[in-house]
């Protein structure tokens, strides 16, 4: 019986050492998550310098990816499914940062694997990785960014960049119709998008009664 509470105090103690060693490493996981996502909020007053925003959101990604494989390093093998909640959330805030980003300078959706292979690195040969959910996440959170945007764009002038922002919300909507989602809070994010799009439909449809939208060169 002593024995194996023995056992069960010396396990205990050993995550206990392993959490101690992570903390300041998800500290400034997180600074640095923050510190991107609040770059990105610099597009709305600043809608001729978004491509320059958006590098510089993403010029923290490799200090991001030294401390994730630094991170990585600290967990036991095969144990890093007891300690991902720790950082689920910094990561969900990077996912969102490439979607947005990656959309806003080159005109398309980011895959799970690029942003996996720029975020962590070496770090997945040690078993860590984006779940498929935090990325499903990730996407779910930008079109209210974008509904945002549109609104700002059109106080700056811009009445390109809402018809760009409602065909890749639309497109975003149509690809999670395609899914059978069994996560409620995925459900519930996914639902919210019809309200971004509405929001954007009806700023489109201002510019255009009001001959707003640029006529195309022949």
């Amino acid at each position: 019986m002593e024995e194996a509470f023995s056992k069960c105090n010396e396990i205990m103690e050993a995550e206990s050492k392993v959490r101690e060693d992570m903390k300041p490493l998800i500290k400034e996981i997180e600074r640095i998550s923050r510190s991107m996502s609040a770059t990105m909020q610099q597009i709305h007053g600043k809608i001729s310098q978004i491509e320059e925003i958006c590098d510089k959101a993403l010029s923290q990604v490799p200090e991001l990816q030294t401390n994730f494989v630094q991170l990585s390093n600290s967990i036991p093998k095969g144990m890093q499914y007891k300690y991902q909640m720790s950082w689920k959330h910094s990561l969900g805030q990077v996912v969102f940062v490439f979607v947005l980003s990656e959309w806003l300078k080159n005109n398309h959706l980011v895959k799970l694997e690029t942003i996996t292979e720029r975020v962590l690195g070496a770090a997945r040969d040690n078993g860590l990785s984006i779940e498929l959910e935090d990325y499903l996440f990730g996407i779910c959170s930008v079109p209210n960014e974008l509904s945002r945007l549109c609104v700002n764009s059109v106080t700056a002038s811009n009445y390109t960049l809402p018809l760009r922002i409602s065909q890749f919300v639309g497109e975003i909507y149509a690809g999670f119709r395609l899914l059978n989602l069994k996560n409620d809070g995925l459900r519930k994010k996914y639902d919210g998008i019809k309200y971004d799009m509405k929001k954007i439909e009806e700023v489109v449809y201002d510019i255009s009664i009001r001959k707003l939208i640029p006529v195309p060169q022949q």
